[in-house]
């Protein structure tokens, strides 16, 4: 009888076991399938958003005439400083409209950013801008020092462009050939260079490049400076 029943408990513990393995192995294969399904959706809900941007882009920075970064040169500083602004005709990152929106980036390339926005923009395009800007141009990858809402002033004469904000005052005067024609610069830009292939611009030089906050400060004169037109998206047909 003992060994009769050491025999049928052991069949009993090993039935137990087998049990409990067929039971994780049934949960594993459950689990394994709901990832495999869920996988695609997953990798959708991270992905970059879709993006349009059509913009008229004014650039001055620290570097003398014509900027050789844009040529896959180094900066003539060893550093490069200076402000971009990127007024959005029509554009939008995934289901935020940025129609209307402009932004004053100023920065070090490479160190620090900061964004200044329209201050009639909303949080949601405000976000959508400092997530997008980076993704659309790679010069714009830095660390975000200050993200404001504020009013930024642009005038335009015939061959001048200024822009003002707290903190920040950039003045431009285009540069003319012997014949008096605007100079433009085509092709741009070079290989290596880190952003999109919508810098054939109009050369301009600056008079004045200023930023003055409590940690960063510069002051430029006669450095390069050019106005471009942005007209691109994360997908071709739809430019």
């Amino acid at each position: 009888m003992s060994d009769q029943w050491m025999i049928r408990g052991s069949e009993s513990t090993n039935c137990k076991t087998l049990s409990r393995r067929t039971i994780m192995i049934g949960w594993s294969t459950v689990l394994i399938g709901i990832w495999i399904a869920l996988a695609p959706v997953l990798a959708a809900s991270s992905a970059t958003p879709k993006w349009v941007l059509k913009a008229d882009y004014i650039d001055a920075c620290s570097c003398d005439l014509a900027c050789p970064c844009l040529f896959g040169g180094s900066s003539t500083h060893g550093y490069c400083k200076g402000a971009s602004l990127v007024e959005i005709k029509e554009g939008h990152y995934g289901q935020v409209d940025l129609a209307g929106v402009t932004v004053l980036a100023v920065y070090n390339a490479g160190k620090w950013i900061k964004f200044f926005v329209s201050e009639n923009a909303t949080k949601a395009q405000t976000d959508a801008v400092v997530e997008f800007l980076p993704v659309a141009e790679g010069f714009f990858e830095a660390p975000v020092r200050d993200v404001r809402n504020l009013s930024i002033s642009v005038k335009r004469t015939k061959d001048k462009v200024k822009i003002t904000t707290e903190g920040t005052l950039i003045e431009l005067e285009q540069i003319r050939n012997a014949d008096g024609e605007p100079i433009k610069v085509l092709g741009l830009p070079a290989h290596g260079f880190p952003g999109l292939p919508y810098l054939n611009h109009t050369q301009y030089k600056t008079v004045a490049l200023i930023h003055d906050s409590e940690k960063e400060k510069f002051n430029f004169s006669g450095t390069n400076g050019y106005t471009a037109r942005i007209d691109a998206s994360s997908d071709p047909t739809e430019e």
